[in-house]
């Protein structure tokens, strides 16, 4: 008898636990967009390039994105963007592991 409310303790416990649990951790990520606001995303992918398992050349890839909320309806909005793309390439090896590779000015 004196073993029956333990047991019966424990298990009220680690369903209790195993309900609340999962939720303890939970966060909700939300973004509020407002007409008028801007951003830019500048990303370089640097790779090496093949064709047919050989190697072809050295490329570093920049994009550049800006984008601007136009309008705003609810949770949703309406955003307008220009994506510009530029590659180089870089035939050999030494060339592709010069400092202007390392560190490309963003700035131009």
């Amino acid at each position: 008898m004196h073993t029956f409310l333990p047991r019966r303790a424990a298990l009220f416990f680690a369903v209790l636990t195993a309900w609340f649990l999962p939720r303890a951790g939970a966060e909700e990520f939300t973004w509020k967009h407002r007409a008028g606001d801007r951003y830019r995303i500048i990303s370089t992918v640097r790779e090496d390039v093949s064709i047919n398992r050989e190697f072809s050349h050295h490329a570093e890839i920049l994009n550049r994105i800006s984008a601007e909320v136009e309008r705003v309806e609810g949770d949703n909005a309406i955003h307008r963007a220009v994506f510009l793309t530029a590659e180089e390439a870089f035939p050999d090896a030494a060339a592709g592991s010069s400092p202007d590779m390392a560190t490309p000015d963003m700035a131009t």
